[in-house]
Formats: structure tokens, sequence, C-alpha cells
């Protein structure tokens, strides 16, 4: 498989500065980075809260084995969209038996690498609405987050307090600056 050798499985870390910030919110003891890839998003999280950090992903042998624990949080980046429409359902719904919470990033547009039958690497292209409907019957209330470029949908399944959202666009200023920060949390 392509996404055991190389640099597969290792673009996620650049997300960090959009999901770290939400997790040092939530403050969740235990995460499973399901779909972790060659991991360098869980090596690179930085959340005091954490005692216990996993990972899942099937395609890398070291991190191929499913855990049973029930985790505060689940995160997920660039992973549904590498997942056929048909298998989508069984995939989210062994998700949501591994958390409290989750973190879900999704790409919605084409991928740049083409796999070596021809076809892209993204088999489900979809906007954002479409995935929140898809992902909604199954994790519940969905927020939608901000990480970066348009091409992407992203999603939490808690809400924040307004005194939440004030400690996001703060440490969202620390990562982005201050114009930015206000953006991503609403507070234009």
């Amino acid at each position: 498989m392509l996404h055991a050798r190389g640099a597969y499985g290792d673009r996620s870390v650049k997300k960090l500065r959009f999901i770290q910030p939400h997790l040092l919110i939530r403050r969740p003891t235990s995460l499973i980075d399901y779909g972790c890839g060659q991991s360098t998003l869980a090596d690179n999280l930085n959340v005091p809260s954490l005692t216990r950090v996993d990972r899942y992903d099937p395609a890398i042998p070291r991190y191929a084995t499913l855990p049973t624990h029930v985790y505060d949080v689940l995160v997920n980046v660039d992973v549904l969209e590498h997942v056929p429409e048909a298998q989508l359902e069984p995939l989210l719904k062994q998700m949501r038996s591994l958390c409290r919470d989750a973190l879900i990033v999704i790409d919605t547009v084409p991928a740049t690498q083409i796999l070596p039958n021809g076809e892209n690497a993204h088999c489900t292209i979809r906007p954002a609405d479409w995935w929140k409907a898809k992902l909604q019957p199954i994790f519940g209330d969905l927020q939608r987050i901000h990480v970066a470029r348009s091409g992407r949908a992203a999603f939490i399944t808690w809400r924040y307090s307004f005194a939440d959202r004030l400690r996001l666009a703060l440490l969202q200023a620390r990562a982005h600056g201050a114009y930015w920060a206000r953006r991503i949390v609403g507070l234009r």
C-alpha cells in the first residue's frame, strides 16, 4: 500500500495549528488519532490534559490493531475522502464507538495523487454540507470549524460556551494572528 511507505500519511501535522487549540479548550484526557498514517499529528500534539494518546491506521502495521478503549476525543484528519461511499457508514459507526467526542477534517476536492490504477486518491469528493448530513446521524450535533483552505470540511461534536470561544480566539490569535482568529471563531 502506498500509505504505509514513504511520506504518505504524514500531512495531518500541517493542520496542528488549527486542531490543537480546540483540544486545549476541550481538555481531553484520552485521544485516538484514527487513520493516523505515519503518526506525525499525534507525535506533535502538545495538550497537557492528555494522559493517553493512541493511534490507529489499518495500513500501517504498527498501528493496525483497533483499540477497544473509549476515548474522550477521536481525531480523524484527511481520511474519509479516501473511503468509497458505500463503505462510509460502517466506518463512521466504528469511529463513533471509540469516542465521546470527535474532531473530523475531510478534504472536499480532488487529490493531486493519482493511484496506480489511474483513479484519484480521493474517491468520495463531496461538499461540506453533504459530509455534515452524512456525519450528523452518527455523531449528533456538529459544529463547523476552520482549518485553512476552503477545500476542507471540518467539524467538532461539542459546543463552546462564550467564554470558551473567547479562549479559542486567544489561542488562534497566537497561531494565526488576531484578524484570522476572530474570523475563525465567528467573532468578526
